[in-house]
């Protein structure tokens, strides 16, 4: 079990790299933009769950390196050049967030894993789970909001004018 809940922990913390490189592109593309600011607030409170992660990872131990953070690395590179250039939303920008949004319910799941287990395992002792269970379901709502917002606009011309209410 102690290999298993590092290995556990050593995932998460290679999808929260992931997910911070991820948002820093969002940030510096769509700076002046909401969803430019989202992504800048989101980095910001993913590093202090990352300072969180880190110190069970501290108590727990370490897992070996493997396969998955480097994957994690080349899968945000991808993303990366799927977003392409410009300001313009794009279907790869959509996909973004959407990957985002759901490494935070990942978050959530995390936590409340943690949660479940600290009674019984003392190397996880020590958090406020319930604050970063709330704190991460805000991060979502948010970006689900952005999420939505990118979806519209992305997606404006893409019904048939006769299909249009009102045309």
């Amino acid at each position: 079990m102690d290999h298993s809940l590092a290995v556990y922990l050593h995932d998460h913390m290679a999808g929260s790299k992931f997910a911070v490189e991820l948002l820093e592109s969002l940030r510096d593309r769509y700076q002046g933009e909401s969803l430019g600011k989202t992504a800048g607030e989101l980095v910001v409170e993913i590093e202090k769950d990352r300072a969180v992660l880190e110190r069970v990872i501290q108590r727990v131990g370490r897992s070996s390196p493997d396969l998955k953070t480097g994957l994690a690395w080349v899968t945000e590179k991808l993303a990366r050049l799927k977003l392409g250039s410009g300001t313009e939303y794009s279907a790869g920008t959509l996909e973004a967030v959407e990957t985002l949004t759901l490494g935070i319910q990942g978050k959530i799941a995390l936590w409340k894993s943690l949660a479940a287990i600290e009674a019984s395992d003392a190397r996880v002792r020590g958090e406020d789970y319930q604050s970063l269970i709330e704190r991460a379901m805000d991060q979502f709502r948010v970006l689900d909001a952005r999420r939505i917002e990118v979806a519209r606009v992305l997606f404006a011309g893409a019904v048939p004018e006769s299909e249009k209410p009102n045309a």
